[in-house]
């Protein structure tokens, strides 16, 4: 500073003024600068996690739009149906529908292979199962659950027709209790009928004795 005023002195008296002018605008613009705070702005966090929450927001109903449950499904059905093949049904069409669109299922459906109150989705597949391929493996036949879907009728000759009786039927034949009448429904159901009366000695508990009791009685297609 002693300096400059020294070399203030020596200037004309004329440019005093100005050089004090000048000499006040520098010390103002330095002592500003150091007066003037410094601000570190922080990133906006809660504002960016709230922008990320709506973008994903946004994403997931696009997808929800993509993935919508389409109005009609295609099921493939097959195994022992009348009309095996592809059927179109309502979003939230059950089983026993698709068996109705296609044909039903035919005298060996084994009705406990499905489950006939189950909801289908697209592109699925329902197999009905062979009834006598159930008898085959030796598993029983629930009372009732008659596999030939045929008109139950006796022989042309009055006899009762061993391959298409009822239970009811087979019981009112001497020597036959609701035991044997089941065996011989099973039997029938598994081989296909019975080809000749004789056969029937083949079901169980069934032997030459009780034959000869009921060998006038039946007959068979």
């Amino acid at each position: 500073m002693d300096k400059l005023w020294e070399k203030l002195k020596t200037l004309p008296v004329v440019y005093l003024p100005l050089v004090l002018i000048i000499a006040l605008g520098i010390f103002f613009l330095i002592g500003r600068d150091r007066d003037l705070p410094v601000v570190l702005e922080e990133p906006p966090s809660e504002q960016v996690s709230e922008n990320l929450l709506e973008d994903e927001v946004a994403e997931n109903e696009d997808e929800e739009l993509e993935t919508e449950i389409p109005e009609e499904i295609f099921v493939h059905v097959s195994g022992q149906v009348n009309r095996p093949g592809v059927v179109c049904l309502p979003s939230g069409a059950r089983v026993y529908e698709a068996l109705e669109m296609a044909g039903g299922m035919n005298a060996d459906g084994d009705l406990e292979s499905i489950n006939l109150a189950a909801v289908l989705l697209d592109q699925q597949k329902v197999v009905v199962g062979s009834l006598k391929q159930r008898l085959a493996q030796g598993e029983t036949v629930p009372i009732g659950e008659i596999m030939p879907e045929e008109p139950i009728m006796p022989a042309d000759d009055g006899k009762i027709n061993i391959n298409t009786a009822t239970k009811d039927q087979l019981e009112s034949l001497p020597g036959i209790g609701p035991v044997i009448a089941d065996h011989i429904v099973s039997y029938r159901q598994a081989n296909g009928g019975f080809k000749n009366i004789e056969e029937i000695k083949n079901v169980h508990r069934i032997g030459e004795a009780t034959f000869a009791n009921i060998k006038e009685l039946i007959g068979v297609r």
